[in-house]
């Protein structure tokens, strides 16, 4: 891998939001996470001031690097208002793997905004993005306990959604609705997502294929997943 494709960062793309566990500063293992610092400089940071509903903060996991762990119970962490709203030329980027569950485990407008998701009991939804409330882009497959490397794009009129560098191959041209609520991490505001998230990252411009594949290929050597 050529290493402007190892040290990438996204908010170098244009991204109004990223979120990453390997900057996390000031926390030890298993310490609550109330502040997670939006590195793309918009000041977007996903907070909980509710201990009882923050996630916690766990060293030394995937590729070596930290994470953020969500209990599925009732951890969640948001943005003070969607970190886009624009309905065509955005991206949703992720890294994260579900440990049981079915749901969102991270979303710009909840559920009728844009999401992305991992099923772990099967059932319809394996991994995928939800396209603005309008439709799913998915495998249906179920895939508990697997990392994935999550891309949902929208560019031109068109979305696709892609897991580890692989396109499922649907696309779709409906116009999405508009985002209207917080960004949320671990959750989508109806139900929780037992799962552990390493990046989540926005998007709100026009990206070509290359620099998604930039993107998803910094993130796949740093957190050591298979990528096409």
């Amino acid at each position: 891998m050529r290493a402007r494709h190892r040290h990438f960062n996204a908010q170098d793309a244009g991204a109004v939001l990223v979120l990453d566990s390997r900057y996390i500063t000031g926390l030890s293992d298993g310490n609550a996470v109330s502040t997670w610092t939006d590195r793309s400089r918009s000041g977007n940071n996903a907070t909980q001031a509710t201990a009882a509903n923050q996630p916690t903060y766990q060293t030394a996991e995937q590729g070596g690097q930290p994470l953020v762990k969500f209990d599925g119970s009732n951890d969640i962490m948001s943005t003070a208002t969607p970190v886009t709203t624009v309905t065509n030329n955005w991206a949703l980027f992720s890294v994260a793997k579900t440990i049981s569950g079915s749901r969102v485990h991270f979303s710009n407008g909840a559920n009728t905004g844009y999401a992305q998701t991992h099923s772990g009991t099967g059932g319809g939804i394996g991994f995928g993005g939800l396209y603005g409330g309008v439709a799913w882009l998915n495998d249906g497959a179920a895939k508990t306990n697997q990392w994935l490397i999550q891309s949902t794009l929208r560019i031109s009129g068109t979305a696709q959604f892609w897991a580890n560098g692989a396109t499922t191959g649907t696309t779709f041209a409906n116009t999405p609705n508009t985002p209207t609520v917080a960004t949320r991490v671990g959750s989508d505001g109806a139900g929780f997502q037992n799962c552990e998230i390493s990046t989540a990252v926005v998007i709100n411009v026009s990206i070509s294929q290359s620099l998604r594949r930039r993107i998803e290929h910094a993130a796949a050597f740093s957190f050591k997943i298979a990528c096409s």
